[in-house]
């Protein structure tokens, strides 16, 4: 299995949540590491036209008016897309990425999130042309309302939430 993640996503310093405390991804990823059988991968910053594939230009600019948390935030989508890319060539792959996205929609965001990492690489898939459909499992104690918005032109996703029992399908 393939694990992508970058050194920067151990940093703090551009959020403010309770989740973002030192030792939290360290934590995960001593676990993983540890285990010796995964390739480490770290990933690039998504660009903007990937960006652009799941968010307005204004959400955009809105955080990209917070440098650190744009760079990390992009980084975070960089690591998503890399992650969807391994898994569709047929290899596992885990995103060991932060911030979270689940709750970033078009043209807003909330919960800590800033970009829809997982609409942004599923969105790069289908332009691209090698996928048709897809399914999210999003197992948050709350609604993924970012990825629902993110993906709700898109007839062929169905998006499952099964501890907040709210879904897109």
């Amino acid at each position: 299995m393939k694990i992508v993640f970058h050194e920067d996503f151990k940093r703090t310093d551009y959020a403010t949540d309770g989740a973002s405390v030192p030792g939290r991804m360290e934590c995960i990823m001593d676990a993983l590491v540890e285990e010796g059988r995964y390739d480490v991968i770290s990933p690039e910053l998504a660009s903007s036209k990937d960006l652009s594939l799941a968010h307005s230009r204004t959400h955009i600019a809105g955080i990209a008016e917070d440098t650190r948390l744009f760079e990390m935030a992009s980084l975070s989508a960089g690591g998503a897309i890399l992650a969807s890319e391994i898994a569709f060539k047929k290899e596992p792959a885990f995103a060991c990425i932060r911030p979270p996205g689940h709750h970033a929609s078009r043209n807003s965001s909330w919960g800590y999130c800033a970009f829809c990492n997982m609409g942004i690489a599923l969105l790069k898939l289908r332009a691209e042309g090698l996928i048709r459909s897809a399914f999210v499992l999003d197992v948050d104690a709350h609604t993924g309302d970012g990825t629902i918005d993110v993906l709700s032109d898109w007839k062929d996703v169905m998006v499952l939430n099964p501890m907040a029992g709210n879904n897109k399908d």
